[in-house]
């Protein structure tokens, strides 16, 4: 049974209920996109808690910590259901180049942009005292630190008998390529390098020198003569030159230096020239001839066999013989040509 009084009393309800129904589908037909990427290359979304949006609403995107924005639009528009592309490029951000250290150098691998880490190192002889020996390039500029090189240092050089060194000063140390010079007491030799230097091994090279009385005695040669060098006493480094006399030769060093064990070699010997040997004597051979003449001056003989001859007699022995061979050859060629 219909009851009119209870269908009033809840009719205004109903319409609240119709009404709240309506603006529930009219809110949903209005809400065409979902919630857009988080991250979309090196751009992102800052967090919303909206899951959906209107046709016709916009996103802003931003740039990635470290990166900054090189071209393009940052946002997106919900069309037609659906979000636009974003068009935005983020890029790197640089920071700046490092600082110069005095006897400094960086290793720079990778460039100097968001996410690079350099190395720093100290040249040869320097050394570096922090702990940390990197930087990273961060999102507002290099991560930090102190850098700095010192020279290597050395102990002071120990100090030589008869002898000293120059700077002497008041220092505990010298520093990487500092020198010092030493010197030797009068009458004293220096034995060594005088100058010896601060390396980067923190030891002084070479080693330091000695200082030493050095003397080489007096040095003579028979048949010869001293033409260079001091007279005695010699020292270190002291010369003497020799030469032989006139028929005599050399044997040997002509120069011998005063060393510091002595003199660099033995003194030279002057050895006496022997006189030429005689020229052998030319001999002329007759096979058949045997002739002695005898004068005041010359004496030539011809002997069968091979015997020698000089002078002019010599020169008649092979006429003679000559003479003798052509009758020989003639006699036998006229028979033939009377004939």
């Amino acid at each position: 049974m219909f009851h009119f009084e209870v269908f009033c009393h809840c009719l205004p309800k109903l319409w609240l209920l119709a009404i709240l129904c309506l603006a529930l589908t009219a809110l949903h037909s209005h809400a065409q996109c979902g919630q857009p990427d988080g991250r979309v290359g090196d751009a992102v979304l800052p967090s919303t808690a909206v899951e959906e949006y209107e046709e016709g609403s916009q996103v802003t995107y931003v740039c990635s910590t470290g990166y900054k924005k090189s071209s393009g639009s940052s946002t997106i528009t919900c069309t037609n259901k659906e979000w636009t592309t974003l068009t935005l490029k983020c890029e790197k951000k640089s920071c700046d180049p490092p600082e110069d250290v005095p006897h400094g150098r960086w290793n720079i691998p990778d460039g100097i942009k968001f996410g690079a880490t350099i190395t720093f190192h100290c040249e040869e002889g320097y050394i570096f005292p922090g702990k940390i020996s990197y930087q990273n390039c961060l999102a507002d500029g290099w991560s930090g630190g102190v850098f700095s090189c010192e020279a290597v240092k050395c102990d002071l050089p120990a100090d030589i008998e008869n002898g000293r060194y120059t700077p002497n000063s008041d220092k505990d140390y010298f520093e990487y390529q500092e020198t010092i010079t030493y010197t030797c007491n009068k009458d004293y030799n220096l034995i060594g390098d005088s100058v010896i230097r601060c390396s980067k091994n923190g030891t002084f090279i070479p080693s330091p020198p000695s200082c030493k009385k050095v003397n080489c005695p007096l040095q003579e040669i028979s048949n010869g003569r001293r033409i260079g060098g001091g007279p005695p006493p010699y020292s270190l480094r002291s010369f003497i030159e020799f030469e032989c006399h006139n028929g005599y030769t050399m044997v040997g060093p002509a120069k011998i230096i005063c060393e510091v064990n002595g003199w660099s070699s033995t003194s030279p010997v002057c050895k006496k020239i022997d006189p030429p040997a005689p020229s052998p004597t030319t001999a002329t051979t007759s096979p058949s001839i045997t002739k002695t003449t005898t004068t005041s001056t010359t004496t030539t003989t011809a002997v069968r066999g091979g015997a020698s001859c000089t002078g002019s007699l010599c020169i008649g022995v092979f006429k003679a013989f000559v003479e003798r061979v052509l009758v020989a050859l003639l006699i036998p060629l006229s028979l033939h040509l009377s004939l």
